[in-house]
């Protein structure tokens, strides 16, 4: 297998927050863990610490996740929408219920995924961005692009045991981008 190339800064900042934005690659953990409550995890750096730590409730109305700082502070809310039959449809919403961000899932071959996720770019200019989330489960990753570029890549080792619900997988988020907006893998 062919190492991959390095990834590359971002042409101007991306994501909600321009603070979270950092000049240097970052590497993040996802750990989601089972619970009765459903799709709990967290998002730790590359030194362990929880970076965002997620709550979910499956059997709530919307199947609703929410990310959190370490000490509690609500970020948003992720919530699936049921009334998009052909396209599954999430969207992010802020802690007074405003959305603001939006995933789509189109259908793909078997194996193959790709969601669309729309949002306006706070920490840079305020347009509108589309993201790219493309993948294919045979070979456990996902690259996050923008305009082509590479922002993000989701990689699962090959021989990771998920076992009664736990899974674990790797971010590498591109500098300049809000890793938060590129761990949500768990859609």
């Amino acid at each position: 297998m062919a190492s991959e190339a390095p990834i590359q800064p971002l042409p101007a900042a991306l994501g909600l927050d321009a603070r979270r934005c950092s000049p240097q690659p970052m590497n993040l953990v996802v750990r989601e863990k089972i619970s009765f409550s459903g799709g709990d995890f967290s998002i730790k750096d590359g030194y362990g610490q929880d970076v965002v730590v997620v709550k979910g409730k499956t059997f709530s109305i919307g199947d609703k996740r929410i990310f959190t700082t370490p000490n509690g502070q609500e970020l948003f809310v992720m919530k699936k929408e049921h009334f998009h039959p052909i396209h599954p449809t999430w969207h992010l919403e802020t802690p007074d219920g405003k959305k603001f961000l939006e995933v789509k899932k189109e259908w793909r071959l078997i194996g193959h995924t790709k969601l669309d996720v729309t949002f306006h770019n706070v920490a840079g200019n305020g347009e509108e961005v589309k993201l790219l989330m493309q993948g294919h489960w045979l070979n456990r990753s996902v690259d996050v692009t923008w305009n082509d570029v590479v922002v993000a890549r989701i990689r699962k080792k090959l021989f990771t045991i998920q076992w009664m619900g736990n899974d674990t997988y790797g971010v590498e988020v591109a500098p300049g981008a809000d890793p938060i907006m590129v761990s949500y893998d768990k859609i």
